[in-house]
């Protein structure tokens, strides 16, 4: 179907092979111009009519929350701040993970994982994988990741085992382009935690491995492009450390000394910030504050520090944050609070920056084994 720019474009063309024909004066060319738009109005077109984009409609990304006792389902839409919930027959721990598309719940139980479909929350299959943390997901939605007391990596096609390994592996996340998987692990029970990458671009699955003297290592984030390493260690008692570490420096180029830590990181699918915290994980630790630290990754420094102790307590209760998710349109993050077990949960605006929702644990209480939401928009 032409535009009516084109069927001006077309008859003016007509017009000037006709002026090229006969003679004709400025003013009649003038008039045949006149006569031609006056013809479109006849026709029906209207040379008004706006021919730009509809303005693409905001998509409301649901967090998904994992509440044990009982074992039920919290789904929050952050652009309408309405929380839904549902039982499920499945044990909610150690965690749920989101599919990259959203369409999956894999819901780790300890000896096997149930994969849920999140429109009618039925089971698609069950994997039967011990693993002692939630399912890690590659952002293309290709692979998922078992860490435990063995390390599984599985291809979601078929759900075959693409990857093992025999080594004790911690938490864990995918590179940004899906073809490298990160976690930290340990070689014996008494040696300290290192990083540990597995290549997954080949079939030669080759291993990186690398030490960080004096840390424990907890959690490690590649950056987007993998130059960088977002690390979350154990240094002392109740003493963590968030370091950035630059891969072709080979240094640490940032740490932040946090106490209590015991804390977790997540950064936005844009590589703009990180996020993490430091509640601490026992009731003899020293008092957290009350807070959660936004890294600015090009700047390399702390962007801001968000703390508000009436917000994340009351006179009842306290719910430092610990566990966190982002949208995958980057504008919202999810947070659990809590202290040796999670009953809280937060949202904070990260275009406005702005804590604008809780889900406070009372009257009921709650206790949250894992926040997901999906990766792909």
């Amino acid at each position: 179907m032409y535009t009516t720019l084109s069927i001006f474009a077309r008859m003016g063309d007509s017009f000037v092979n006709i002026c090229r024909g006969i003679q004709v004066t400025k003013n009649l060319k003038y008039q045949l111009l006149v006569g031609a738009i006056l013809s479109c109005f006849l026709l029906g077109f209207s040379c008004d009519k706006s021919t730009e984009p509809k303005p693409v409609e905001p998509t409301d990304y649901p967090f998904y929350l994992a509440n044990v006792i009982p074992s039920e389902l919290f789904i929050f839409h952050p652009m309408t701040k309405k929380l839904d919930s549902v039982s499920i027959p499945w044990l909610l721990y150690p965690g749920i993970t989101a599919s990259a598309d959203g369409k999956l719940l894999y819901i780790a139980q300890g000896t096997s994982v149930a994969v849920v479909e999140t429109d009618s929350f039925s089971l698609v299959t069950e994997l039967a994988y011990p693993h002692e943390y939630p399912v890690v997901v590659s952002p293309d939605d290709q692979f998922i990741a078992l860490t435990g007391d063995f390390l599984f990596i599985l291809r979601t096609s078929d759900y075959s085992l693409v990857f093992s390994d025999t080594i004790q592996t911690i938490h864990g996340r995918f590179s940004s382009d899906s073809k490298s998987f990160y976690c930290a692990f340990r070689i014996s029970p008494d040696s300290s935690n290192q990083v540990y990458k597995v290549d997954l671009s080949d079939n030669l699955f080759s291993v990186t491995r690398k030490a960080f003297p004096g840390r424990v290592i907890v959690h490690v984030v590649p950056s987007v492009d993998d130059s960088k390493w977002f690390l979350y260690s154990n240094v002392a008692l109740w003493t963590s450390a968030f370091d950035v570490y630059d891969v072709i420096r080979d240094s640490i180029i940032f740490t932040h000394i946090l106490v209590p830590g015991s804390g977790s990181i997540a950064t936005t699918p844009d590589g703009k910030y990180v996020f993490y915290t430091s509640p601490g994980n026992t009731a003899t630790n020293p008092p957290p504050d009350f807070s959660f630290t936004i890294f600015d990754i090009s700047a390399n420094k702390i962007d801001t520090i968000i703390k508000d102790p009436d917000f994340f307590s009351d006179s009842t209760w306290f719910g430092p944050p610990t566990s966190m998710s982002v949208s995958a349109d980057g504008k919202w993050l999810g947070i659990l609070g809590g202290q040796m077990s999670n009953y809280a949960f937060y949202l904070y605006d990260i275009d406005n920056k702005k804590l604008t929702y809780r889900k406070a644990p009372r009257p009921k209480i709650y206790e949250f084994t894992g926040i997901t939401t999906q990766q792909l928009k």
